[in-house]
């Protein structure tokens, strides 16, 4: 039986727990800081990590950028996650479901598939997010595209406007695909269509679905229909390793 109070615990790992934890502390009606307070008990390196940041909270900073005075601890991702449900006020549930992708990819990473090593997507790490697409492997391809449809339709669905939704999901992708939302941005801006199909990372069922929903008013839902389908392919992937 795992032992989540072993020193040696695999960090990844201590993630998960330290993220599930938090998010049924949340789902509770837990205060924040009174949550991260209770999480000061966890073994190291996530107790003091609590601590550390009940103290930056208890003074007037945002939860996602205490988190980025830790990198070896919060990867940008998982700290993107974190920005996710602050915007729209669902904090406890995009951290469970970072905790749910940090489980799945730690179980994918066990069983070594080629191609699926460097960058991780969710659990800690120092290596930065890569300049271009073709840089991550699919696997890593396909939780980016989950993560990206996920909480785009998370925030437009708890009321963020568009164009705040789109600046903050730009910031999961790769530079050259960041640069390509945040300029479909500037034409959502400027009253035109975002034109997704020039996102250059989306497979043409995905744009297709988003231009539509776009245009019928539904984009929350077909961008949640779209990470559906990436989920299941997540899933494939997952079993196939196995």
């Amino acid at each position: 039986m795992t032992d989540f109070n072993d020193p040696d615990f695999p960090t990844p790992l201590a993630s998960v727990l330290f993220s599930y934890q938090f998010s049924e502390l949340i789902s509770a009606g837990i205060s924040l800081v009174r949550a991260l307070d209770i999480l000061c008990d966890l073994p190291a390196p996530y107790g003091e990590a609590a601590r550390l940041l009940r103290e930056r909270v208890e003074t007037g900073h945002v939860l996602s950028t205490a988190m980025a005075e830790q990198p070896e601890l919060f990867s940008p991702f998982y700290r993107s996650m974190v920005r996710t449900g602050e915007i729209a006020g669902i904090l406890e549930e995009t951290l469970a479901r970072a905790a749910e992708l940090m489980t799945k990819e730690w179980v994918l990473m066990g069983r070594d598939p080629e191609g699926a090593k460097g960058v991780f997507l969710l659990n800690p790490s120092e290596k930065p997010l890569p300049d271009d697409w073709a840089q991550l492997s699919p696997y890593q391809q396909t939780v980016t595209r989950l993560l990206f449809c996920e909480s785009f339709g998370l925030m437009l669905q708890s009321g963020v406007p568009i164009l705040r939704a789109m600046e903050h999901v730009a910031t999961l992708l790769p530079g050259a695909q960041r640069d390509r939302v945040l300029e479909a941005r500037e034409r959502v801006k400027a009253g035109d269509r975002m034109d997704p199909a020039r996102f250059g990372f989306l497979m043409r069922f995905a744009t297709e679905m988003i231009a539509h929903g776009e245009e019928a008013g539904t984009l929350d839902s077909t961008l949640d229909r779209a990470a559906k389908v990436f989920g299941h392919e997540l899933e494939c992937r997952l079993m196939q390793s196995g």
